[in-house]
């Protein structure tokens, strides 16, 4: 604002922008134009209120301009018999209250009746950050929602500003691990970290320094009573790496168009067995020694205490190549760790399910297991449908990938399925070698037929 030539045409694409229909786009380029488009004869006989944001801005403008504008407002006020403009509402900081000019001595608003804008409660300011995490499809954690609330006492001009912080800084934390030089650090999170939180030990020196590394740019968080073990920062960090940095750089995923049933939905069997294929081979055999949950009770090559992935390892890897196929080349919306909270005795109860994949007609639940006990099993068959009733979901999956001896060679009727025909089911048991998936199935077609699928081996792709 160097003149006030520029200020009055900024303030009229402003009046554009917010009211189109009022407002063209060259209607107001002088004080003289703002006085005539406010005229009560423009207007039929209706009253304006016209509220102004940000106004503390004028602080920093030339005199003229704020006498300019000051003149006009205070012009229009002393003969508002002939104007539509009923009254003008100014917002911004409480100093405001003192917008003065060499020029004019008196303010044209009514500077006795301040209206302060009250702090927000917790439920105002998660209620803000829920719209936040829609808009740019994030996940943040609870605990740091509740903890801005707690530090800016719910000063609406801090919360937001907490927000612009996050939103910055994590754009530039994506931009800086998309370099090439920073790939090995990439390769370690998403070998041993991504999609887990709990602490994990690095000993190897040059693991360690990559971890530092990532610890410095707020992806992984120390562990301050042992300072060998690292872990994933937040939920919300580690969403916004699965759906915008992992698909950007390992772009393996199928190039055929989507499966469709008749009616034009998705086919989430079909979906599911062609991802599979890009399962990357690596990933999965090194998670048998870098990210591996123990099969306490289960024979695995014919042995119980075996190393096994855990079920991180199997949904990065498919929450990577769901986003780079159904998000990226055909616009439908994948979600990681879907938040969801529900208010008990005045508590709120935070809940995520594994995957959620949303089109316009569609919410479909995955719900992802790795080498699964009965009892695991029957837990995730409870809780999935939990999942789905709360997000209203179309279509239920369990997938389980598993390592366990008793799914490489077995008829349907002696795994384990639920009781509820509602929930499909998925078993794809794979060995370390990692040659095929083999996949047993129930589901429910289209005519609503329970079906099954016995013993089908998919290979996987060599890239």
């Amino acid at each position: 604002m160097e003149t006030k030539d520029g200020f009055w045409s900024s303030m009229g694409f402003a009046l554009h922008i917010s009211a189109p229909k009022y407002f063209g786009k060259a209607d107001v380029k002088s004080s003289g134009d703002f006085r005539l488009k406010f005229l009560k004869e423009q207007w039929n006989d209706n009253r304006v209120v016209l509220f102004i944001d940000e106004f503390d801005i004028l602080f920093e403008a030339h005199d003229d301009i704020k006498s300019s504008f000051l003149e006009v407002i205070r012009a229009i006020k002393n003969t508002k018999e002939n104007y539509a403009l009923l009254s003008s509402v100014a917002i911004g900081l409480f100093s405001i209250l003192r917008l003065s000019s060499d020029r004019i001595t008196t303010s044209p608003f009514n500077i006795n009746n301040p209206f302060r804008n009250p702090n927000f409660t917790l439920e105002q300011v998660q209620s803000v950050y829920k719209e936040f995490e829609d808009d740019f499809k994030l996940t943040i954690d609870p605990e740091i929602i509740e903890d801005i609330y707690n530090r800016t006492n719910g000063h609406a001009a801090l919360v937001c500003l907490c927000g612009k912080a996050i939103n910055s800084d994590l754009i530039w934390m994506i931009i800086i691990l998309q370099k090439k030089k920073v790939r090995p650090a990439i390769e370690l999170l998403r070998s041993v970290f991504l999609g887990s939180f709990k602490f994990v030990p690095i000993y190897d020196s040059e693991e360690k320094k990559l971890a530092e590394f990532l610890t410095a740019e707020g992806v992984l968080m120390r562990d301050e009573t042992k300072k060998n073990n690292f872990r994933m920062s937040s939920i919300f960090v580690d969403d916004l790496i699965q759906r915008r940095l992992i698909p950007a750089l390992y772009k393996s995923a199928p190039t055929c168009a989507v499966p469709l049933k008749k009616n034009d939905t998705l086919d989430i069997l079909k979906i599911l067995q062609t991802a599979i294929r890009f399962f990357d081979k690596d990933i999965i055999s090194n998670a048998f020694i870098k990210s591996f949950k123990v099969a306490s009770t289960l024979y695995v090559d014919g042995q119980k205490e075996t190393q096994v992935p855990q079920e991180n390892v199997y949904n990065t890897e498919l929450i990577r190549i769901l986003v780079n196929w159904l998000v990226r080349n055909n616009g439908f919306e994948v979600t990681g760790q879907w938040h969801m909270v529900e208010s008990h005795a005045k508590k709120h109860v935070h809940t995520y399910s594994d995957i959620v994949i949303t089109t316009q007609r569609q919410r479909i639940v995955l719900e992802l297991l790795a080498t699964a006990t009965k009892e695991d099993l029957d837990e995730h068959f409870e809780r999935v449908l939990e999942y789905a009733e709360k997000l209203s979901a179309d279509d239920i999956w369990i997938v389980h990938f598993t390592c366990e001896d008793r799914y490489a060679t077995a008829t349907h009727k002696k795994l384990h399925w639920p009781p509820d025909d509602r929930i499909n089911v998925i078993h794809c048991f794979h060995n370390r070698i990692l040659e095929n998936v083999l996949i047993n199935v129930r589901y429910v077609d289209s005519s609503g037929t329970i079906k099954y699928i016995t013993d089908e081996a998919i290979p996987l792709n060599l890239s």
